[in-house]
């Protein structure tokens, strides 16, 4: 059987690129001919070079190559015979098949196939930058450096213009082995745009382009932020003195305008504001301004590892240096470290490890006057002030193992007090860790608080279970007894009015409160069926604690009774919120985390126990939760357990509100436990 093919090939289809199909093929396939080995395909700039060959004894008279361009107009080419063949006038990064057949006068081979993509061999300038003379010199230059591309470049077209005049454009080529240039005679004070683009046999590159800033437009308080933060913008108006109709598009679609503005991140990811005025001269939209956006404000697991166990947070929470710009955490499994992370970045600026290993529950206290960091670990000897540099500043030994409440700091800075889990409290100095006095209390300590004169502690015990202490010496001045002995590692909560602190109860749960203007008991209910955590008093004054036996109980401020109950997932389950610290805001909402057998953060409405939102975090299914928790800026904080080999997160993300006056662990924003803190 023989079939006849025709193939018609005008000179206008052939792109001048081959001898052109015109004659009359037969593809005899009784008689098979050898078709083409070894196929290859070399991409290059708008062209491929296709290569291949036949059998020894086979001698081809021609060959022919088809392809489908990207408008799939089908082409044909014979090569005249060679095995070689250069297609040009090709599209670059689309992707092409070729069809190669060896022809024997008149009887064709069999198709053999080859894909290729031309690519661009025209790469741009690479890292331009610039250098310019001191602003206050009187002839000012710019000096250009950048990296040469590619061998094949050919030269450089340079242009610059003062970017308030297009019209004074300036071009200039530049040798092709330069990668500088000194542009002088400009004017003194101007910004301008250069654009540097790279010829090269078949055309240009992309143009690498940058605006020298002699004057800025503007003024921003960061370029990076996390949804939720906000940043300050200031127009220059001293650079740009007779500019009008300033205006600023953010990445949300929003547009404000005038010389100063702030802006709510609202959106994550690589973003930019574009900036337009209108001046004397012309209007000017000023390159975008760059910024780098995040979803949390922080979000990390990088903890050191005592060998292959995990690490993370437990009984301890996160409190920030004075200004609420750095939040700080300790570790407490195996190896103690604490670690200092930039809110506006989310980087951690430093980490400070102990030279002994060892595990903590001591929450860190933070000096709300110097901004030095202490905290202690479970063996006894280790307890630290550490620098807010994260240089160690002094490191006390006389104090025992610190699995106990976080220390609390004077409101003038210059006294550390401190209990440890034998029982014994010290008054330290700020400055250099010294003891100032001592006392044995006999059991370990739960919490710690300062009011004016008085020293308030709670201890493990049944009797004078609430300590008050003279703040000079230490001595016992009045004491409160509890009908269960409070929980460990918790702290005080403090009444709006500042008159009365509450302390949770263990075992069976319960609360006590006590009056700190008569040092008497004020209240006390027993109400649950495990141990009771950190409280926190809402706006509204209910007093809000979560449970280890699954909970979130409200009480009234008197303790009469509780208010409303919410059940984690409507079922009983122990350790949900062990460690758990509840936070407040001034709109009437509570915040916090249920720990088991997933982490989820919950926000309730004070007064009616409603769940205004829930989000759980599942990075990490095996994170869990007990302690961890802080608020401030809108902010709620969550540091996780973590389990096995994998380290928990600590994380940030934004809830709104604002931090009431007792907002959580330790009262300021600093934990400092002190009613007359500078900062509350």
């Amino acid at each position: 059987m023989k079939k006849l093919l025709y193939i018609f090939m005008s000179v206008a289809l052939c792109f001048g690129l081959a001898s052109c199909v015109k004659e009359q093929i037969i593809n005899d396939t009784d008689t098979p001919r050898h078709q083409i080995e070894g196929l290859n395909v070399v991409a290059g700039d708008e062209e491929v070079t296709l290569s291949w060959s036949v059998p020894e004894g086979w001698e081809p008279t021609d060959y022919k190559i088809t392809f489908s361009d990207d408008a799939s107009v089908q082409q044909t080419i014979l090569t005249g015979g060679e095995t070689t063949y250069t297609i040009t006038g090709l599209v670059n990064d689309f992707s092409y098949t070729f069809n190669v057949q060896a022809i024997y006068g008149t009887a064709i081979s069999n198709v053999v196939k080859v894909s290729g993509k031309p690519v661009t061999s025209r790469i741009p300038v690479a890292a331009l930058s610039y250098k310019t003379a001191d602003k206050d010199q009187v002839q000012q230059y710019i000096e250009l450096t950048w990296e040469k591309p590619s061998d094949l470049v050919l030269n450089y077209t340079l242009t610059y213009y003062p970017e308030m005049d297009d019209s004074k454009l300036v071009t200039k080529t530049i040798d092709a082995n330069a990668t500088s240039y000194k542009i002088e005679g400009i004017t003194n004070g101007d910004n301008y745009v250069i654009t540097l683009v790279a010829n090269y046999p078949k055309g240009v590159a992309p143009e690498a382009k940058t605006t020298v800033y002699f004057k800025m437009a503007y003024i921003t308080s960061s370029t990076v932020g996390a949804i939720g933060q906000t940043i300050d913008f200031s127009f220059n108006k001293e650079a740009y003195p007779d500019a009008t109709d300033i205006t600023w598009k953010f990445p949300d679609g929003t547009v404000q305008t005038g010389e100063s503005v702030t802006w709510t991140i609202t959106t994550a990811g690589q973003k930019e504001v574009i900036l337009s005025a209108k001046t004397s001269t012309k209007e000017i939209t000023w390159p975008g301004i760059q910024l780098n956006l995040r979803n949390r404000i922080i979000e990390t697991n990088d903890f050191i590892q005592n060998g292959t166990n995990y690490n993370g947070f437990k009984g301890s929470y996160p409190v920030f240096s004075p200004d609420g710009n750095t939040i700080y955490a300790i570790t407490f499994n195996g190896i103690t470290a604490l670690y200092a992370y930039d809110l506006r970045t989310g980087a951690e600026k430093w980490r400070y490890q102990p030279a002994a290993k060892a595990g903590s529950y001591n929450p860190p206290t933070v000096n709300p006057v110097t901004g030095d960091i202490y905290f202690g670990t479970q063996t006894a000897g280790q307890f630290y002030c550490v620098a807010p540099d994260g240089t160690l500043k002094w490191h006390c030994t006389t104090m025992g193992n610190m699995k106990s409440t976080a220390p609390a700091v004077s409101a003038d800075g210059t006294i550390v007090y401190a209990v440890d889990a034998a029982g014994k409290i010290a008054a330290l100095k700020a400055a250099d860790g010294s003891e100032i006095w001592s006392q044995s209390l006999g059991a370990a300590g739960h919490a710690l608080l300062i009011n004016n004169n008085d020293l308030v502690v709670a201890v493990k015990s049944t009797a004078k279970s609430v300590r008050f202490l003279n703040i000079a010496n230490g001595t016992e001045i009045a004491s409160v007894d509890c009908s269960i002995a409070p929980s460990d590692v918790v702290g005080f909560a403090v009444s709006n009015d500042k008159k009365y602190a509450y302390i949770p109860l263990a075992t069976s749960g319960g609360m006590t409160s006590v009056n700190l203007e008569t040092r008497e008991k004020a209240g006390e209910l027993i109400f649950g069926t495990n141990n009771m955590w950190a409280p926190v008093v809402a706006s509204n004054g209910f007093v809000v604690v979560g449970s280890k036996d699954g909970s979130v109980y409200a009480l009234s401020a008197d303790l009469s009774k509780v208010e409303w109950t919410h059940m984690h997932q409507g079922k009983q389950t122990n350790n949900v919120y062990n460690y758990s610290h509840a936070c407040a805001d001034t709109q009437g909402h509570v915040y916090i985390t249920a720990g088991q057998p997933t982490v989820v953060t919950y926000v309730f409405d004070a007064a009616t126990g409603n769940v205004v939102s829930s989000s759980a975090y599942d990075k990490d299914p095996a994170a869990r939760q007990m302690g961890g928790n802080n608020y401030n800026g809108g902010f709620f904080y969550e540091g996780h357990l973590g389990a096995g080999s994998v380290n928990a997160y600590l994380v940030g993300h934004f809830v709104g509100g604002e931090r009431k006056f007792w907002g959580g662990p330790g009262g300021d924003i600093c934990g400092s436990s002190c009613i007359q803190s500078p900062l509350l």
